[in-house]
């Protein structure tokens, strides 16, 4: 409880710091102001992130399914073949991926494709098969009509008192010449699958047996460090942007310009919180996958997803609890050390050391600190973190 009460209370003065400028709350149309340009940030930095992914090639695209599954077969048959329906078409022939060695089998499959005598020869073997389906209908039954008749023979029916229009002889005769036919399309189908038969399909299957290995090798490391590059190219642009803009965030918060600085900070907020999001991709993917599909499995079998859950928000609770809390510590210590100065100058004290000065000093005797600087309004000579100018009254923000 003590935890969760530090941390709401860091994510107070987080949100009290994210909707202030040098200590003053903004209104709140300024606050809707601030959140447009905030998720504005989002968006362009989404956008040029999409555009940096996108230069990258997948592994689907360069290997596509087509490509591996065929790489994968270790036994072809003359079905593996056939042309597709004309509305599939065009899509299967893409669908083979943009890798080199994806695109030469490609064309020797097209090249079968395109073949007339082999897809000739597979619909003449689906005929076929046809064929054979009806043959072993009609012997289905007439095997139930033959079992009829055995019945009536052992129970002794007088011929004349049978429903059934044939003998028993005729229908075993009939299922002979059934059993023959279907024997002898069998021979023909068989022969027609043999691929040895098609020279076309062999210089196919020797092509693919040439690049089988290199297409499955190129893709198991494709898709293990495509992730890895994905990330590399969003950390390649988005800490170039937090880096300028903390730079920027430096800059204006040096100089006064107090709205730039927050602008600023906003900014590499966002580019800071989408690296983020990267970083823990990129450990889920470091993270072997089978080790938490196993546990998702095994609270999930167990009726325990809630769990799951709860342990995934209990994760990111404190992740960014930490990382809020540490912010607020930082913010505490600046503003500790602010207060100490000004408290220094106003007991006529160095406001870096602490050590006493007289009006005339300069530079402290003891840090080496230079005392006074010039007002921003009227450029009479005041003290370093005094609050306002002793001649004109201009509040000085901290004016070093």
């Amino acid at each position: 409880m003590k935890f969760i009460k530090k941390v709401l209370e860091a994510y107070r003065n987080y949100k009290r710091e994210f909707f202030s400028v040098n200590q003053v709350e903004l209104t709140g149309f300024s606050k809707a102001l601030m959140i447009l340009f905030f998720f504005t940030a989002l968006w362009l930095i989404a956008n040029g992130i999409g555009s940096s992914i996108h230069q990258s090639t997948p592994p689907e695209e360069k290997y596509s399914y087509k490509c591996e599954q065929f790489a994968q077969i270790d036994h072809f048959t003359i079905f593996d073949f056939q042309k597709p329906p004309g509305k599939y078409r065009n899509s299967y022939y893409d669908f083979f991926g943009k890798a080199p060695q994806c695109q030469k089998v490609q064309k020797g499959y097209e090249k079968i494709l395109s073949n007339h005598r082999i897809q000739s020869e597979i619909l003449q073997i689906r005929k076929l098969e046809e064929q054979i389906r009806s043959l072993s209908l009609k012997q289905r039954q007439l095997k139930e009509q033959y079992s009829s008749m055995l019945l009536e023979k052992v129970s002794k029916q007088s011929p004349n008192k049978s429903f059934l229009n044939a003998n028993a002889d005729t229908v075993k005769e009939r299922l002979a010449k059934l059993r023959s036919q279907k024997e002898n399309l069998n021979k023909v189908i068989a022969q027609k699958k043999d691929l040895t038969n098609y020279p076309e399909i062999q210089e196919f299957i020797s092509l693919r047996d040439k690049y089988a290995d290199q297409i499955l090798d190129n893709l198991s490391f494709e898709r293990k460090f495509y992730r890895l590059k994905i990330s590399l190219q969003v950390f390649a642009f988005v800490i170039p942007i937090w880096l300028l803009f903390y730079f920027f965030y430096r800059f204006f918060a040096k100089r006064e310009k107090h709205i730039f600085a927050k602008l600023s900070f906003y900014v590499a907020s966002a580019a800071a919180l989408y690296g983020l999001i990267e970083l823990i991709q990129l450990i889920y993917s470091i993270i072997p996958r089978l080790f938490l599909a196993k546990l998702i499995a095994f609270f999930t079998s167990h009726n325990m997803i809630i769990v799951l859950n709860v342990l995934g928000i209990l994760f990111f609770l404190t992740l960014f609890g930490i990382i809020i809390h540490k912010i607020q510590q930082n913010q505490a210590k600046k503003r500790v050390l602010k207060d100490t100065k000004t408290l220094n100058v106003k007991r006529e004290c160095c406001f870096n050391c602490g050590s006493k000065r007289s009006p005339a000093d300069e530079y402290c005797g003891f840090c080496g600190e230079k005392l006074k600087t010039s007002c921003l309004s009227c450029n009479h000579e005041i003290y370093r973190y005094a609050p306002f100018c002793t001649a004109c009254g201009v509040r000085q923000n901290d004016k070093k």
